[in-house]
Protein backbone atom coordinates (compact mmCIF):
# COMPACT_ATOMS: atom_id res chain seq x y z
CA UNK A 1 0.00 0.00 0.00
CA UNK A 2 1.61 3.23 -1.25
CA UNK A 3 2.63 5.57 2.06
CA UNK A 4 1.44 8.42 0.16
CA UNK A 5 -2.38 7.34 0.70
CA UNK A 6 -1.71 5.25 3.66
CA UNK A 7 -3.05 8.18 5.71
CA UNK A 8 -6.17 9.34 3.25
CA UNK A 9 -7.05 5.67 3.84
CA UNK A 10 -6.38 5.57 7.47
CA UNK A 11 -8.91 8.65 7.94
CA UNK A 12 -11.61 7.65 5.22
CA UNK A 13 -11.31 4.03 7.30
CA UNK A 14 -11.75 6.12 10.74
CA UNK A 15 -14.74 8.26 9.23
CA UNK A 16 -16.71 4.90 7.82
CA UNK A 17 -16.16 3.09 11.63
CA UNK A 18 -17.58 5.95 12.96
CA UNK A 19 -20.63 6.59 10.62
CA UNK A 20 -21.12 2.64 11.25
CA UNK A 21 -21.10 3.19 14.93
CA UNK A 22 -23.77 5.94 14.74
CA UNK A 23 -26.16 3.69 12.61
CA UNK A 24 -25.69 0.57 15.05
CA UNK A 25 -25.37 2.75 18.21
CA UNK A 26 -29.03 1.86 19.55
CA UNK A 27 -28.68 -1.62 18.22
CA UNK A 28 -28.68 -4.37 21.33
CA UNK A 29 -25.36 -5.82 21.95
CA UNK A 30 -26.44 -9.46 21.33
CA UNK A 31 -28.71 -8.43 17.96
CA UNK A 32 -25.12 -6.59 16.91
CA UNK A 33 -23.30 -9.80 17.76
CA UNK A 34 -25.67 -11.71 16.12
CA UNK A 35 -24.68 -10.41 12.67
CA UNK A 36 -21.25 -9.57 13.11
CA UNK A 37 -19.62 -12.59 14.10
CA UNK A 38 -20.72 -14.82 11.14
CA UNK A 39 -19.97 -11.49 8.97
CA UNK A 40 -16.57 -12.07 10.54
CA UNK A 41 -15.97 -15.26 10.01
CA UNK A 42 -17.22 -14.93 6.10
CA UNK A 43 -14.74 -12.02 5.75
CA UNK A 44 -11.64 -14.15 7.02
CA UNK A 45 -12.53 -17.08 4.75
CA UNK A 46 -13.01 -14.90 1.86
CA UNK A 47 -9.13 -12.99 2.73
CA UNK A 48 -7.62 -17.00 1.77
CA UNK A 49 -8.91 -16.87 -1.70
CA UNK A 50 -6.04 -14.95 -2.82
CA UNK A 51 -2.85 -17.40 -2.40
CA UNK A 52 -0.38 -15.49 -3.67
CA UNK A 53 -0.72 -11.99 -2.41
CA UNK A 54 -3.20 -11.54 -0.14
CA UNK A 55 -4.39 -7.55 0.06
CA UNK A 56 -3.29 -5.10 2.65
CA UNK A 57 -4.93 -5.31 5.81
CA UNK A 58 -6.10 -1.97 5.71
CA UNK A 59 -7.78 -1.82 2.36
CA UNK A 60 -9.90 -4.72 3.36
CA UNK A 61 -10.81 -3.35 6.17
CA UNK A 62 -11.63 0.21 3.99
CA UNK A 63 -13.63 -2.23 1.47
CA UNK A 64 -15.60 -4.09 4.69
CA UNK A 65 -16.83 -0.76 6.67
CA UNK A 66 -17.63 0.67 3.35
CA UNK A 67 -19.92 -1.95 2.62
CA UNK A 68 -21.59 -2.07 6.47
CA UNK A 69 -21.16 1.75 6.81
CA UNK A 70 -21.57 4.28 3.76
CA UNK A 71 -23.12 2.16 1.16
CA UNK A 72 -25.71 0.33 3.96
CA UNK A 73 -26.59 3.85 4.73
CA UNK A 74 -26.99 5.37 0.82
CA UNK A 75 -28.84 2.31 0.04
CA UNK A 76 -31.54 2.81 2.70
CA UNK A 77 -32.49 6.54 2.05
CA UNK A 78 -32.36 5.87 -1.44
CA UNK A 79 -34.58 3.26 -1.15
CA UNK A 80 -36.80 5.23 1.21
CA UNK A 81 -37.00 7.87 -1.62
CA UNK A 82 -37.50 5.38 -4.37
CA UNK A 83 -40.50 3.95 -2.55
CA UNK A 84 -41.80 7.75 -1.56
CA UNK A 85 -41.13 9.00 -5.45
CA UNK A 86 -42.93 5.18 -6.72
CA UNK A 87 -46.07 5.92 -3.97
CA UNK A 88 -47.13 9.31 -6.08
CA UNK A 89 -47.90 6.84 -9.14
CA UNK A 90 -49.16 3.92 -7.41
CA UNK A 91 -50.55 2.76 -4.23
CA UNK A 92 -48.60 2.73 -0.95
CA UNK A 93 -48.98 -0.63 -1.61
CA UNK A 94 -48.04 -1.29 -4.77
CA UNK A 95 -44.96 0.90 -4.07
CA UNK A 96 -43.63 -0.82 -0.99
CA UNK A 97 -43.84 -4.36 -2.74
CA UNK A 98 -41.85 -2.77 -6.30
CA UNK A 99 -39.57 -1.22 -4.55
CA UNK A 100 -37.08 -4.33 -2.92
CA UNK A 101 -37.56 -6.66 -6.02
CA UNK A 102 -36.61 -4.08 -8.75
CA UNK A 103 -35.79 -0.88 -7.64
CA UNK A 104 -33.93 -1.65 -4.42
CA UNK A 105 -31.30 -4.32 -6.21
CA UNK A 106 -30.10 -1.63 -8.71
CA UNK A 107 -29.94 0.94 -6.13
CA UNK A 108 -28.04 -1.46 -3.85
CA UNK A 109 -25.32 -2.66 -6.11
CA UNK A 110 -24.74 1.21 -7.62
CA UNK A 111 -23.76 1.85 -3.35
CA UNK A 112 -21.84 -0.76 -2.82
CA UNK A 113 -19.60 -0.85 -6.51
CA UNK A 114 -18.82 3.01 -5.28
CA UNK A 115 -16.06 1.03 -2.82
CA UNK A 116 -14.80 -0.27 -5.98
CA UNK A 117 -14.68 2.98 -7.32
CA UNK A 118 -12.61 4.16 -4.47
CA UNK A 119 -10.36 2.28 -4.19
CA UNK A 120 -9.23 2.35 -7.42
CA UNK A 121 -9.21 5.92 -7.40
CA UNK A 122 -7.08 5.86 -3.89
CA UNK A 123 -5.16 2.58 -4.65
CA UNK A 124 -5.16 1.16 -8.67
CA UNK A 125 -2.21 -0.78 -8.36
CA UNK A 126 -3.75 -2.91 -5.14
CA UNK A 127 -6.43 -4.41 -7.60
CA UNK A 128 -4.30 -6.41 -10.36
CA UNK A 129 -7.09 -9.17 -11.25
CA UNK A 130 -10.09 -10.73 -10.93
CA UNK A 131 -9.47 -12.88 -7.38
CA UNK A 132 -8.75 -8.98 -5.95
CA UNK A 133 -11.47 -8.21 -7.40
CA UNK A 134 -13.54 -10.72 -6.09
CA UNK A 135 -11.80 -10.65 -2.49
CA UNK A 136 -12.44 -6.76 -2.27
CA UNK A 137 -16.34 -7.31 -3.72
CA UNK A 138 -17.19 -10.10 -1.06
CA UNK A 139 -15.55 -7.79 1.40
CA UNK A 140 -17.95 -4.95 0.61
CA UNK A 141 -21.12 -7.49 0.03
CA UNK A 142 -20.55 -9.30 3.87
CA UNK A 143 -20.01 -5.96 5.26
CA UNK A 144 -23.12 -4.85 3.93
CA UNK A 145 -25.19 -7.63 4.66
CA UNK A 146 -23.43 -7.33 8.32
CA UNK A 147 -25.41 -4.07 8.50
CA UNK A 148 -28.65 -4.91 6.62
CA UNK A 149 -29.14 -7.44 9.24
CA UNK A 150 -28.96 -6.06 12.41
CA UNK A 151 -32.70 -4.68 11.07
CA UNK A 152 -33.90 -7.56 10.40
CA UNK A 153 -33.08 -9.23 13.44
CA UNK A 154 -34.43 -6.08 15.42
CA UNK A 155 -37.76 -7.03 13.51
CA UNK A 156 -37.69 -10.50 13.79
CA UNK A 157 -37.19 -10.19 18.03
CA UNK A 158 -39.85 -8.07 17.63
CA UNK A 159 -42.47 -9.96 15.79
CA UNK A 160 -41.68 -13.20 16.72
CA UNK A 161 -39.86 -13.31 20.41
CA UNK A 162 -37.13 -15.44 20.97
CA UNK A 163 -37.69 -18.19 18.44
CA UNK A 164 -38.23 -15.86 15.74
CA UNK A 165 -34.94 -14.07 16.12
CA UNK A 166 -32.78 -17.54 16.40
CA UNK A 167 -34.67 -18.31 12.97
CA UNK A 168 -33.81 -15.46 11.35
CA UNK A 169 -30.39 -15.35 12.36
CA UNK A 170 -29.87 -18.95 11.10
CA UNK A 171 -31.72 -18.14 7.91
CA UNK A 172 -30.15 -14.97 7.04
CA UNK A 173 -26.88 -14.80 9.07
CA UNK A 174 -25.50 -18.35 8.54
CA UNK A 175 -27.31 -19.44 5.38
CA UNK A 176 -27.95 -16.64 3.53
CA UNK A 177 -24.93 -14.88 4.36
CA UNK A 178 -23.02 -14.65 0.93
CA UNK A 179 -25.73 -13.46 -1.17
CA UNK A 180 -24.56 -9.83 -0.90
CA UNK A 181 -21.45 -11.00 -1.09
CA UNK A 182 -21.58 -12.74 -4.46
CA UNK A 183 -23.71 -10.09 -6.10
CA UNK A 184 -20.81 -7.03 -5.49
CA UNK A 185 -17.76 -9.87 -5.91
CA UNK A 186 -19.57 -10.74 -9.15
CA UNK A 187 -18.94 -7.21 -10.23
CA UNK A 188 -15.10 -7.16 -8.78
CA UNK A 189 -14.45 -9.81 -10.56
CA UNK A 190 -15.34 -7.97 -13.85
CA UNK A 191 -13.73 -4.89 -13.17
CA UNK A 192 -10.37 -7.67 -12.23
CA UNK A 193 -10.46 -9.13 -15.47
CA UNK A 194 -11.01 -5.85 -17.24
CA UNK A 195 -8.11 -4.13 -15.31
CA UNK A 196 -5.86 -7.27 -16.89
CA UNK A 197 -6.78 -7.05 -20.76
CA UNK A 198 -6.17 -4.93 -23.47
CA UNK A 199 -7.79 -3.36 -26.06
CA UNK A 200 -11.88 -1.99 -26.22
CA UNK A 201 -13.50 -5.05 -24.44
CA UNK A 202 -12.00 -4.16 -21.11
CA UNK A 203 -14.31 -1.64 -20.96
CA UNK A 204 -17.52 -3.67 -21.63
CA UNK A 205 -16.63 -6.09 -18.65
CA UNK A 206 -17.80 -3.67 -16.05
CA UNK A 207 -21.12 -2.39 -17.03
CA UNK A 208 -21.63 -6.40 -17.74
CA UNK A 209 -20.60 -7.31 -14.44
CA UNK A 210 -22.77 -4.51 -12.72
CA UNK A 211 -25.96 -5.59 -15.05
CA UNK A 212 -25.38 -9.56 -13.86
CA UNK A 213 -24.77 -8.11 -9.99
CA UNK A 214 -27.99 -6.20 -10.47
CA UNK A 215 -30.01 -9.33 -12.18
CA UNK A 216 -28.64 -11.93 -9.27
CA UNK A 217 -29.93 -9.29 -7.05
CA UNK A 218 -33.49 -9.16 -8.55
CA UNK A 219 -33.53 -13.00 -8.52
CA UNK A 220 -32.51 -12.94 -4.80
CA UNK A 221 -35.62 -10.64 -3.78
CA UNK A 222 -37.98 -11.78 -6.37
CA UNK A 223 -37.42 -15.34 -5.16
CA UNK A 224 -35.70 -16.14 -2.21
CA UNK A 225 -36.33 -13.24 0.00
CA UNK A 226 -39.84 -13.79 0.07
CA UNK A 227 -39.78 -17.57 1.19
CA UNK A 228 -37.29 -16.58 3.77
CA UNK A 229 -39.29 -14.25 5.22
CA UNK A 230 -42.16 -16.13 5.35
CA UNK A 231 -40.32 -19.15 7.43
CA UNK A 232 -39.32 -16.55 9.58
CA UNK A 233 -42.22 -14.97 10.73
CA UNK A 234 -45.61 -15.01 7.87
CA UNK A 235 -47.15 -12.88 10.15
CA UNK A 236 -51.03 -12.46 9.12
CA UNK A 237 -50.75 -8.58 8.60
CA UNK A 238 -48.07 -6.51 7.57
CA UNK A 239 -47.29 -4.97 11.24
CA UNK A 240 -48.54 -8.31 13.35
CA UNK A 241 -46.97 -10.67 15.03
CA UNK A 242 -45.41 -13.75 13.81
CA UNK A 243 -46.75 -17.24 13.50
CA UNK A 244 -46.02 -20.63 14.84
CA UNK A 245 -42.10 -21.55 14.08
CA UNK A 246 -41.55 -23.23 10.92
CA UNK A 247 -41.39 -26.80 11.03
CA UNK A 248 -38.12 -28.38 10.73
CA UNK A 249 -38.16 -29.65 7.37
CA UNK A 250 -38.76 -25.57 6.30
CA UNK A 251 -35.60 -24.46 7.77
CA UNK A 252 -33.19 -27.79 7.21
CA UNK A 253 -34.70 -28.49 3.68
CA UNK A 254 -36.55 -25.54 1.84
CA UNK A 255 -34.67 -22.93 2.47
CA UNK A 256 -31.25 -24.03 2.07
CA UNK A 257 -32.57 -25.45 -1.29
CA UNK A 258 -34.18 -21.81 -2.27
CA UNK A 259 -30.66 -20.58 -1.22
CA UNK A 260 -28.48 -22.83 -2.98
CA UNK A 261 -30.65 -21.93 -6.13
CA UNK A 262 -30.37 -18.30 -5.63
CA UNK A 263 -27.07 -18.13 -5.09
CA UNK A 264 -25.52 -21.71 -5.42
CA UNK A 265 -24.57 -20.44 -9.22
CA UNK A 266 -23.00 -17.34 -9.09
CA UNK A 267 -20.79 -18.52 -5.91
CA UNK A 268 -20.07 -22.07 -8.29
CA UNK A 269 -19.17 -19.45 -11.34
CA UNK A 270 -17.04 -16.89 -8.80
CA UNK A 271 -15.11 -19.81 -7.70
CA UNK A 272 -14.33 -21.59 -11.00
CA UNK A 273 -13.11 -17.74 -12.02
CA UNK A 274 -11.01 -17.75 -8.79
CA UNK A 275 -9.60 -21.21 -9.76
CA UNK A 276 -8.55 -19.84 -13.51
CA UNK A 277 -7.41 -17.19 -12.04
CA UNK A 278 -4.58 -18.80 -9.83
CA UNK A 279 -3.41 -20.35 -12.64
CA UNK A 280 -2.97 -17.31 -14.52
CA UNK A 281 -1.17 -15.36 -11.72
CA UNK A 282 1.02 -18.31 -11.14
CA UNK A 283 1.63 -18.20 -15.03
CA UNK A 284 2.49 -14.29 -15.08
CA UNK A 285 4.60 -14.80 -12.07
CA UNK A 286 6.44 -17.81 -13.70
CA UNK A 287 7.26 -15.65 -16.83
CA UNK A 288 7.91 -12.26 -15.18
CA UNK A 289 10.57 -13.44 -13.54
CA UNK A 290 12.04 -15.73 -14.69
CA UNK A 291 15.21 -13.11 -16.07
CA UNK A 292 16.28 -12.77 -12.59
CA UNK A 293 16.59 -16.71 -12.03
CA UNK A 294 18.27 -16.38 -15.48
CA UNK A 295 21.07 -13.98 -14.53
CA UNK A 296 21.32 -15.80 -10.94
CA UNK A 297 19.72 -13.10 -9.01
CA UNK A 298 17.08 -15.22 -7.79
CA UNK A 299 17.95 -19.24 -6.85
CA UNK A 300 16.05 -22.21 -8.39
CA UNK A 301 14.58 -22.86 -5.15
CA UNK A 302 13.39 -19.21 -4.54
CA UNK A 303 11.41 -19.06 -7.92
CA UNK A 304 10.04 -22.49 -7.61
CA UNK A 305 8.45 -21.13 -4.50
CA UNK A 306 7.34 -18.22 -5.46
CA UNK A 307 5.29 -19.76 -8.17
CA UNK A 308 3.37 -22.28 -6.31
CA UNK A 309 1.06 -20.98 -3.94
CA UNK A 310 1.32 -24.14 -1.87
CA UNK A 311 5.11 -23.73 -1.70
CA UNK A 312 4.62 -20.09 -0.88
CA UNK A 313 2.26 -21.34 2.70
CA UNK A 314 4.67 -23.50 3.50
CA UNK A 315 7.85 -21.28 3.42
CA UNK A 316 5.62 -18.79 5.37
CA UNK A 317 5.45 -21.86 8.25
CA UNK A 318 8.52 -22.70 8.06
CA UNK A 319 9.57 -19.02 8.58
CA UNK A 320 7.66 -18.62 11.77
CA UNK A 321 8.71 -22.10 13.30
CA UNK A 322 12.26 -20.71 12.68
CA UNK A 323 12.60 -17.39 12.99
CA UNK A 324 9.15 -16.62 14.83
CA UNK A 325 6.90 -13.14 13.44
CA UNK A 326 9.53 -11.12 12.02
CA UNK A 327 10.71 -13.91 9.94
CA UNK A 328 7.03 -14.45 9.01
CA UNK A 329 6.76 -10.86 8.11
CA UNK A 330 9.64 -10.65 6.02
CA UNK A 331 8.72 -14.02 3.85
CA UNK A 332 5.01 -12.59 3.03
CA UNK A 333 7.14 -9.64 1.84
CA UNK A 334 9.22 -11.44 0.14
CA UNK A 335 6.07 -13.10 -1.48
CA UNK A 336 4.16 -9.93 -2.01
CA UNK A 337 6.76 -7.39 -3.51
CA UNK A 338 7.48 -10.67 -6.25
CA UNK A 339 3.72 -10.51 -7.20
CA UNK A 340 3.67 -6.91 -7.37
CA UNK A 341 6.88 -6.88 -9.88
CA UNK A 342 5.10 -9.32 -12.11
CA UNK A 343 1.67 -7.60 -12.15
CA UNK A 344 3.73 -4.47 -13.03
CA UNK A 345 5.67 -6.18 -15.88
CA UNK A 346 2.96 -7.63 -17.16
CA UNK A 347 0.66 -4.50 -17.46
CA UNK A 348 3.28 -2.22 -18.77
CA UNK A 349 5.08 -5.28 -21.50
CA UNK A 350 8.52 -4.17 -20.73
CA UNK A 351 11.81 -5.27 -18.40
CA UNK A 352 12.52 -3.74 -15.18
CA UNK A 353 13.25 0.05 -15.94
CA UNK A 354 11.64 3.15 -13.77
CA UNK A 355 9.06 4.24 -11.13
CA UNK A 356 7.48 1.29 -9.23
CA UNK A 357 8.85 -1.68 -11.28
CA UNK A 358 12.39 -0.54 -10.21
CA UNK A 359 11.43 -0.37 -6.72
CA UNK A 360 9.67 -3.79 -6.57
CA UNK A 361 12.84 -5.25 -8.29
CA UNK A 362 15.24 -3.71 -5.90
CA UNK A 363 13.17 -4.15 -3.07
CA UNK A 364 12.69 -8.37 -3.87
CA UNK A 365 16.75 -8.79 -4.58
CA UNK A 366 17.43 -7.26 -1.47
CA UNK A 367 15.21 -9.92 0.21
CA UNK A 368 16.18 -12.43 -1.55
CA UNK A 369 19.67 -11.76 -0.37
CA UNK A 370 18.47 -12.01 2.78
CA UNK A 371 17.40 -14.93 2.72
CA UNK A 372 20.31 -16.78 1.03
CA UNK A 373 22.74 -15.32 4.06
CA UNK A 374 19.90 -16.50 6.77
CA UNK A 375 20.80 -19.85 5.27
CA UNK A 376 24.21 -19.85 5.12
CA UNK A 377 24.69 -18.58 8.57
CA UNK A 378 22.52 -21.12 9.85
CA UNK A 379 24.15 -23.93 8.13
CA UNK A 380 27.48 -22.51 9.18
CA UNK A 381 29.41 -25.53 11.48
Amino acid sequence: MSRATTPLIAAIACLLAALLAWRLAETPVLLLSAAAVPALCYAALITRIDRFAREPVGLRLLMFLWGAGAAALLATAANDAAQAGLGIFANPERARALTPRLVAPAIEELAKAAGLALLLLLQRDELDGVLDGIVYGALIGVGFAMTENTSYFILAAVQGGEMGLVQSIYLRALLAGLNHAAFSATLGAAIGWALQQGGGLRWVAPPLGLALAIAEHVAWNGLAAGTLDTLICNPSAPDGACRPPAPAAALFVIAPLVVGVCIAPALAALAVAARLALRHEAAIIARQLWDEVRTNELSGAQYAELCSAPARLGAERRAWRRGGLRAWRDRRRFHRVATKLAFVRQRRGAAAGAGDEAAYRAELLALARAQTSSRSITTMP
